[in-house]
């Protein structure tokens, strides 16, 4: 009985410790605005360019569950959902203007509706699909 005791014991600590990096990375997600640093795509033959003309940033409301943000050429918005280190984004809704980075455009938001994994730190936020295909990495606005 004691070593049951012993093994529940352990096993809820574990527990809380796992629980209590998830709050924190949930923390550190809403509590910043993020600026997109760097691409990864597994599959790109070259390095992916991020248009320099705008911030490409985003954010995290924890009240009303939305995400928001700018790419290079539309504001964007729609609902996001975490569960522990998991991510996902829903349908975003963006603005309507045209400009030359619209074929950038469309892959960055495409990544987004692909995102399954995140990590917030208090300076980093890295964004992942579910194959690892595609990795988002923003830094904190300051």
């Amino acid at each position: 009985m004691k070593t049951m005791t012993k093994v529940f014991v352990a096993i809820a600590a574990v527990g809380l410790v796992a629980c209590s990096g998830s709050k924190k990375n949930y923390a550190n997600l809403t509590a910043h605005e993020w600026i997109l640093d760097k691409v990864e795509h597994v599959d790109s033959a070259s390095q992916i360019v991020i248009p320099q003309e705008r911030e490409l940033r985003m954010a995290f409301a924890d009240s009303t569950q939305a995400v928001y943000g700018m790419a290079p050429c539309n504001g964007f918005f729609g609902p996001f959902t975490v569960d522990g280190d998991n991510m996902t984004i829903g349908s975003l809704a963006t603005t309507m203007a045209y400009c030359l980075d619209m074929p950038f455009e469309s892959a960055y938001l495409a990544w987004l509706k692909d995102v399954a994994t995140y990590k917030a730190t208090e300076n980093t936020l890295t964004l992942r699909d579910a194959n690892n295909k595609v990795t988002l990495y923003y830094i904190k606005k300051q």
